[in-house]
């Protein structure tokens, strides 16, 4: 809902504007809203308040509904004025209710123009400024419409209450058998008419008669302010529009005696008016009410145009109309036949982007084990052998051990003694195992004395070492920044390959791609991370599976309901969901419902089939049509009248029914139960979805 001002209709500059409020109703606005709009108008100054209210609206749909304004009408200061465009049903409930209706804003705006031109002429006719001959017979033209307006409003009628058998009215027998009188009509009072003498028109050579004032739906408008005649008939900037004030008494130039003057004539034209005014609403009367005119009643039967008109309001039978089905969309070329929508692979790529940040890992260079040799001497005469492993201690303590074993041969009897070499290494790593030559010095295998051992230099050992070197947290950190920026980049431009009336089947799948010029643990002060994304999915046509579920929801309701019956309002998408993956085949169940009332087709149609008949014959006959749950005859007598023209069908709004808005199919991942909305009736149609596989897997 929204609101404005007369600035809206009359312009920023008109001095009316910020009097009027206008507040503009929505479809789904609800009735309280609509009235805390109104208060809050008036809390504004503001001294008239138009409505504009579609015929579609939650607000005011029913009798009921502009029942319960009037009442709070009541207590405000503010004039109603509402804006609905011409037909049955709020329109009509507005003027039976006597509140001021226009088919359009335009209209409105024209007769507050008119209000304004008719105070001015008015207020210079009361200044004293004599008035030429055409705005003297316009301005009683304009009163005199006012009248006529007054006199065609409609009376208040109350909406009749379903009844269990049809009652018939106007001498026929209810429902409990006994015969009824004939209800008496509350009839509008009109108002007042003003009596003073008229004044004489000056003569006016070539008058040009003025324009009609354009025809309004009800009574003249309520002055927005009580209007003060200015002192002099100049511009009416600044003052508000009033009730036109009766025209000042003029010394009568009409003669006493004989030779008198004819009457001015522009007096014979009001007069002429005024009695056309009486018989109008003499002729309301009598086709209202024939007893109460007594012998004028008669005058219905010499006036067929004048046919009283009749309301029928038909209650539908449960007008929702809902079931599921399983909508296709092919990458290909879709082919109606089969139900199909069209549908596209998008992908989108970024350009790679790198960023070098240092390195903060630690590495370390292990303790490395001096190697030397170990020299045995042998002054046994027998050979002998060192296992590998034994360990030899020098004389600082360090220990080495042979790396393999080793056979000494014997020594020989007045000669030498056996000898050999073999390799051995320090047991502790670092620079403490290089010893100098023969820091090992001494007999050996202490079981035998005979074997003499002494080393070689020990070199090579070195000790622990520490060092800079990447670690896999210094590729992340680099990393991440980069991939969430390029990610959002990526699905901006795959949303940006979207075109109108498409949408994304589900959230695109996104990739990132990441390396380093190193991988963690090597011994670098800095590392250089790169990386790109890539995001894939699937749009379907949205607009055509909406004209799809709008097509196989008509079909369903032409055979619920039968032909004539047609949409109101948009398709609602309750449900969208992704029901499995097969082959590359994706099926979509889509739960769609929608409202469907009498076409106007159909309503011109049982209006001629009901003319002329009486009240019981066309309520069976309405009754007996697909679709129509009750229906309720308001008629002035038991026959409905001869004239389809006469008759106005008004369908009740049925309770608790779906905004007909139109709906975003939506899709849920996973398979999910179908479920199955109590009208679907027969079995759910079936259609399959082609979908586009990435990597052997559907991208969703």
């Amino acid at each position: 809902m929204r609101q404005g001002s007369g600035t809206d209709i009359l312009g920023a500059n008109h001095p009316l504007s910020a009097s009027i409020g206008v507040i503009y109703v929505s479809p789904d606005d609800d009735r309280k809203s609509v009235l805390t709009g109104v208060l809050t108008q008036e809390k504004l100054g503001r001294t008239q308040v138009a409505v504009v209210l579609p015929n579609q609206n939650k607000a005011f749909q029913r009798p009921g509904d502009f029942d319960d304004l009037k009442s709070v009408c009541s207590n405000l200061q503010a004039q109603i004025i509402f804006i609905i465009p011409s037909g049955p049903g709020p329109a009509e409930f507005a003027r039976q209710r006597r509140f001021t209706v226009y088919p359009s804003l335009e209209d409105y705006a024209e007769a507050l123009r008119g209000e304004e031109e008719q105070q001015t002429l008015n207020n210079r006719a009361a200044a004293g400024e004599t008035l030429t001959g055409a705005e003297t017979l316009a301005s009683h033209r304009q009163a005199a419409q006012s009248d006529v307006d007054d006199a065609d409003a409609l009376p208040p009628i109350v909406t009749p209450t379903p009844s269990p058998e049809p009652t018939e009215v106007n001498g026929n027998k209810s429902s409990n058998g006994k015969k009824e009188e004939p209800a008496a009509i509350n009839l509008p009072m009109n108002r007042p008419k003003v009596t003073t003498d008229l004044p004489t028109a000056g003569r006016a050579q070539n008058v040009t008669p003025a324009r009609n004032t354009p025809n309004r739906s009800t009574g003249k408008i309520t002055p927005i302010t009580p209007a003060a005649a200015a002192p002099t008939g100049g511009s009416v900037v600044g003052r508000a529009l009033g009730t036109v004030p009766p025209p000042p008494r003029r010394a009568s130039s009409m003669r006493t005696g004989g030779g008198g003057r004819r009457p001015p004539r522009n007096v014979l034209i009001a007069l002429g008016l005024v009695l056309l005014v009486l018989l109008l609403a003499l002729c309301s009367v009598a086709y209202a009410a024939p007893g109460a005119l007594g012998p004028l009643g008669s005058l219905a039967s010499v006036l067929p145009h004048f046919q009283s008109a009749a309301t029928v309001t038909v209650t539908p039978a449960n007008p929702l109309v809902s079931n599921s089905y399983v909508i296709e969309a092919v990458t290909g070329t879709p082919n109606p036949d089969q139900h199909q929508v069209s549908a596209r692979v998008l992908s989108q790529a970024t350009p790679s982007q790198q960023k070098t940040v240092p390195a903060t890992g630690v590495g370390n260079i292990p303790a490395v084990q001096a190697t030397g040799t170990l020299i045995f001497s042998n002054g046994a005469f027998v050979g002998q052998t060192v296992d590998a492993g034994t360990v030899f201690t020098g004389k600082d303590g360090v220990q080495v051990v042979n790396d393999v074993s080793v056979f000494i041969p014997a020594a020989t009897p007045g000669g030498s003694v056996g000898g050999a070499t073999v390799s051995a290494h320090a047991v502790v790593g670092g620079s403490v195992g290089n010893i100098g030559a023969k820091d090992i010095s001494g007999t050996c295998c202490a079981s035998n004395n005979s074997i003499f051992v002494t080393n070689s230099a020990f070199t090579g050992g070195q000790n622990l070492q520490h060092f800079k070197a990447v670690s896999q947290t210094d590729i992340d950190n680099a990393a991440k920044p980069l991939a969430d920026a390029l990610v959002t980049q990526a699905q901006q431009g795959l949303n940006g390959q979207v075109r109108s009336g498409e949408k994304l089947l589900a959230t695109p799948e996104c990739t990132q791609n990441v390396s380093a010029d190193h991988h963690a643990g090597d011994r670098t002060n800095t590392v250089t991370v790169t990386v790109s994304a890539k995001c894939t999915g699937e749009v379907y046509d949205q607009e055509g599976m909406q004209s799809l579920l709008q097509h196989l929801l008509q079909q369903r309701a032409d055979s619920t309901f039968g032909p004539g019956f047609a949409r109101a309002g948009g398709i609602v998408v309750t449900q969208t969901k992704v029901q499995n993956i097969t082959n590359g085949n994706v099926s979509l169940l889509v739960q769609a419902q929608g409202v469907y009332q009498m076409s106007d087709a159909l309503q011109q149609q049982l209006k001629k089939q009901i003319a002329g008949k009486s009240v019981t014959e066309a309520r069976t006959l309405l009754k007996s049509q697909k679709g129509i749950a009750d229906v309720a005859i308001q008629a002035n007598g038991s026959t409905l009248p001869t004239d389809p023209g006469q008759i106005a069908i008004v369908l009740q709004t049925v309770a608790g029914l779906p905004s007909t808005a139109n709906g975003t199919p939506t899709v849920a991942g996973g398979g999910g139960r179908r479920q199955r909305s109590p009208a679907a009736g027969a079995a759910n149609e079936r259609i399959h979805v082609q979908h586009a596989v990435f990597g052997g897997q559907a991208a969703w």
